[in-house]
């Protein structure tokens, strides 16, 4: 399991988490395809599919220039969403899986993820993580 320190700098254990993080941390969006990935992984980096959504809420507010849009919320929804699969998976029960392949088989995609995630980024201040609101609607302020 990551830290959350370690998720908001962008220093985990895994390579192309770091690059779709520090997409975020520098640039303030996600490509869509990183950004499944991204919230994707986060499930299987925190202890409860509690935690993976204030986690992903968390950082998506903070650091996204589209954060606290209701649409981002949908899409952060639909990482969670149950799979159309037949079968059960380990950890992520219903909940489709999404590898980094499509990115690092793309022509020149392991050179763009190892350059991405290690690009310089600002030194992110960790808060709180308000898990609550994010659960029960009530206001984060």
């Amino acid at each position: 399991m990551e830290t959350l320190t370690a998720m908001l700098a962008g220093e985990t254990s895994d390579e192309t988490w770091n690059a779709c993080q520090r997409q975020f941390l520098i640039d303030g969006w996600m490509h869509n395809n990183l950004r499944m990935y991204w919230g994707k992984r986060i499930i299987a980096m925190t202890g409860s599919p509690e935690a993976a959504w204030a986690t992903a809420c968390y950082l998506n507010d903070r650091l996204s220039l589209d954060g606290r849009d209701p649409s981002t919320y949908g899409n952060i929804a639909a990482m969670f969403a149950g799979s159309p699969s037949d079968r059960e998976r380990r950890i992520y029960g219903r909940v489709a899986t999404r590898s980094d392949g499509s990115t690092r088989k793309r022509e020149g995609g392991d050179a763009w993820l190892a350059a991405s995630a290690i690009r310089a980024a600002p030194t992110p201040v960790l808060g709180n993580v308000p898990v609550d609101p994010y659960l029960t609607g009530a206001p984060a302020i």
